[in-house]
This record gives C-alpha cells, structure tokens and sequence, in this order.
C-alpha cells in the first residue's frame, strides 16, 4: 500500500481538525455531576458526602497548585540568589584583587622614595667624613687650640648625627621591605652604619 499524497495548502486545516478533535476527547473524559451522583447512589453514598469530597479534592488540587507555584516562585528566588552571591563574589575578588594591587603599587612607591632618601643620606654621611678629614688635615700641624678642639669635635658631631639619621631611615626601609614578596628593582635591604665598612 502506497502513502497517500496530502497537499502542502491543506497541512493548516489538517492540523486545525485534529486538534479540535483532541479536545473532544479531552471533554470526553469529563462527567457532569449528575452522572457522578449516578454512580454514588449506585455505590449507595449520600449526595451530602459526594458534595464534601468533591470540595475535598477541589481544596486538594488548589493546595497542591499553591504548593508547586511556591516551590517554582524558592527556586526562581534560590537561582536569583545564588546569581547575585556569584556577582557579588566575583566582583568582590575583581575588587580584592584591585586593593591588593594598589596598596603593593602605594608600598613600592614608597619604599622607592626611602631608598633614594637612604642614599641620600649615605651621601651626607660620606660628606661629614669627608669634610673630618680635610679638618683633621687642616689642623693637624697646628696645636691643641679650643678652635682646633670644636672642629674636630663638630665634625666627629655631624657624623654621629647624619649616620643616626642614615640608621633611622635604613631601620623603616627594611621592615617594608620585609613585608613585601615583589620589590622590583629596589634591594630586599640596606645595611646600618656598624655594618658599613666602607662608605
């Protein structure tokens, strides 16, 4: 038996009738509560009770659509929280990340103007020994003299000073230092004055 050929033009109607004939069988599946009351006074059950368990169920059935509206309406919420915590989440490890980077750019910034004020320091170190020699040079010909005993005594002052000044700064550089896993260019630390051998 060969198929049997149905026009491209008729596929609407087609589908239009089938349809209306599922639902005529959907209605027939129905009854009406005359004919359920047939039925309950042939299993000898008073219309009273047939009345009460038809609102039963009909009670039941409304509870039970509640029930699945709320439990779509947690998920749809659950899903709705879950996706904002992850938005939070993220943009709060985006923003995590960006402080981090921040405050490590501020630090090195930092530890990059205490190196150059260590050399700086270093340098006037360097200097106040430098100028010591040219005094001790200068008056070493010459006797004792209360000039000669506040030159020397001045420039043995200023080094004290400027390599406390120097121990100072190298003590904060360091302890930033420490802290820190990435210092670029800059050295992991400097050295204190008792440490120096040369200058």
């Amino acid at each position: 038996m060969t198929e049997k050929q149905l026009k491209y033009d008729d596929l609407d109607d087609i589908i239009g009738i089938a349809d209306k004939l599922q639902q005529s069988d959907a209605e027939a599946d129905k009854m009406t509560f005359a004919e359920i009351q047939r039925v309950a006074d042939e299993l000898n059950i008073p219309t009273k009770y047939l009345q009460r368990a038809i609102e039963e169920l009909k009670s039941r059935k409304e509870r039970e659509q509640q029930q699945q509206i709320e439990v779509k309406n947690r998920k749809a919420k659950l899903k709705k929280m879950v996706a904002t915590y992850l938005v939070l989440g993220v943009f709060g490890v985006v923003l995590w990340f960006v402080f981090i980077g921040l405050s490590n750019f501020q630090e090195l910034k930092q530890l990059r103007e205490q190196d150059s004020e260590i050399k700086a320091l270093r340098s006037a170190v360097i200097n106040a020994k430098e100028r010591e020699a040219l005094i001790k040079e200068q008056f070493q010909t010459q006797p004792d003299s209360p000039q000669k005993n506040a030159e020397l005594s001045g420039s043995i002052n200023r080094i004290q000073i400027a390599m406390r000044r120097y121990d100072d700064a190298v003590k904060v550089y360091n302890q930033s230092a420490d802290k820190l896993t990435d210092l670029k260019e800059l050295p992991k630390s400097h050295p204190l004055s008792s440490e120096i051998t040369k200058w």
